[in-house]
């Protein structure tokens, strides 16, 4: 039985990837000019995972990616979260499960976000970018967060929708959950990360409560 869950927060908890790719192809078209099509995008800095700087020689990475936090803490009202997943965390506190974050997203941004979908009040912690020395693929943060909370990592499960939250997930000596919902269809392509193995693969968060509150 599970009963420490682990969150990622982009792509996860809160459906956000979309407004990143549009934030993306802000930052690049008005602080450089490029214009991208969010095809591309999508394409090149989700399913590829290739560096913008690669692709465009005279982006700056630290200022595009700070813009690119400005234009997404601007537009925090429109985050929405995954569907169900508000109902799933109220079942789990009722449960007497604990759940932490554990995301990339830089402190700033994620606290804000937080903030906007007010849902801070189910985590016993949060962990951003800055928190820890490395970050996932790591164990470092998920261990962190496991030692606030009091976690077994027998009764531990780490959840999310990408590569580095399994690894990181892997590493830490945990169990996994890669979160491919219908939402994140239109990002990654179908099984591009079931070849790492996660113990589960949860489709909708009904499934994962199912799987979390089994007897």
């Amino acid at each position: 039985m599970y009963n420490y869950i682990l969150f990622d927060w982009d792509g996860c908890l809160a459906h956000t990837l979309p407004l990143w790719i549009k934030t993306f192809q802000a930052v690049l078209k008005n602080e450089y000019g490029i214009d991208v099509s969010l095809e591309t995008v999508t394409r090149a800095y989700f399913k590829e995972k290739r560096e913008i700087d690669k692709d465009y020689p005279q982006v700056e990475l630290n200022v595009f990616f700070s813009r690119a936090i400005d234009e997404l803490i601007a537009h925090k009202h429109e985050i929405l979260l995954q569907d169900y997943a508000e109902e799933m965390l109220k079942t789990f506190k009722k449960k007497g499960k604990t759940c932490a974050i554990v995301s990339s997203s830089p402190r700033p941004a994620l606290d804000e976000l937080l903030d906007a979908t007010n849902i801070k009040r189910y985590f016993t912690a949060v962990y951003g970018w800055e928190d820890t020395e490395k970050n996932k693929p790591y164990a470092m943060p998920l261990l962190s967060a496991m030692n606030d909370m009091g976690a077994k990592p027998s009764e531990t499960i780490m959840i999310g929708d990408t590569d580095v939250d399994i690894l990181a997930g892997k590493a830490a000596g945990i169990a996994t959950a890669w979160y491919f919902s219908k939402e994140n269809s239109s990002v990654y392509d179908k099984d591009q990360f079931a070849h790492l193995e996660p113990d589960y693969i949860i489709r909708h968060f009904k499934e994962f409560v199912d799987l979390i509150t089994k007897k």
